[in-house]
């Protein structure tokens, strides 16, 4: 996937929030080649946004990345996966659950949105049903989502699932990016780059450059873990969290634990759709 994804996911993932940005999954591909509407996906490479995901930091009462107040989760070891079986938005969440409890604490009430390959509201039950977004916002933790989606083995051919990190690096929209593929010839990206939140502004991306000596308070950091799976199913697990550059980034989460939830068998054998993404040819 590229940036445009996660632009694109980040933006519908959080149309309905106060002004804020973001994360965060997108219906992808916005300019010519791109855009889709694989809303609220979480971001890698291809299908769903890979560097989805979506969302930001808790935010306070003016729209702006908050902190939180209390909570000081005790991080554990992440318990190993099962597979679980049930409607995907229940095995989501418990999921969820075990996966970023540890790190975030409570996770509070769970944001919900499912849409079809154009990114259009459906019902978890809908055979069309194509993207799966979960968010939590714990108090006093920084935003996290997970993000399950399908892609058709066609749009393997029409959207490159690798390259993302040298293109993302390239522009400065990343600051830190890998890919590799597994022995089952899916595909692994870890991704770190800023994103914005400014008024009432749709969420987009920025450049490192953008934020080199911004207010802290007006963008964010976030660290996606996707997967494009071999069996054409995409996962991301997301974390949104603030400061002043990269290196001051308050993650909760580790990133082995973000790999182990987008890599855990019950997502991965989601029964989702696979409609193809539709193509955009103009400028």
């Amino acid at each position: 996937m590229t940036e445009h994804h996660l632009s694109t996911l980040l933006r519908e993932h959080l149309a309905d929030e106060p002004p804020v940005r973001l994360s965060a999954a997108d219906a992808m591909r916005t300019g010519r080649r791109q855009t889709l509407r694989l809303r609220r996906l979480v971001a890698g490479a291809g299908a769903l946004a890979v560097t989805a995901v979506t969302a930001v930091a808790a935010l306070d009462g003016t729209g702006v990345i908050g902190r939180g107040s209390d909570a000081d989760p005790v991080a554990q070891e992440a318990p190993e996966p099962v597979l679980r079986s049930g409607p995907l938005d229940q095995v989501m969440e418990a999921v969820a659950a075990d996966g970023f409890t540890p790190y975030a604490g409570a996770l509070g009430e769970p944001r919900w949105s499912v849409n079809d390959v154009l990114g259009r509201p459906v019902e978890p039950g809908d055979p069309a049903a194509q993207v799966f977004l979960l968010d939590y916002r714990p108090a006093g933790t920084p935003r996290v989502n997970l993000t399950v989606g399908g892609f058709a083995q066609e749009d393997r051919e029409n959207y490159p699932f690798e390259g993302a990190c040298a293109s993302g690096l390239a522009r400065g929209t990343l600051a830190e990016c890998t890919e590799t593929t597994l022995e089952d010839g899916s595909l692994l990206t870890t991704s770190v780059g800023p994103i914005s939140q400014v008024g009432g502004d749709s969420p987009r991306l920025l450049t490192m450059a953008d934020v080199e000596g911004r207010d802290p308070g007006t963008f964010a950091w976030s660290r996606v873990v996707a997967v494009d799976s071999a069996d054409n199913v995409s996962t991301r697990a997301s974390e949104y969290v603030r400061g002043a550059d990269v290196e001051e980034a308050d993650w909760q989460v580790p990133v082995e634990a973000l790999r182990a939830l987008a890599l855990d068998p019950s997502l991965l054998a989601a029964d989702v759709a696979h409609e193809p993404m539709p193509l955009f040819t103009g400028e």
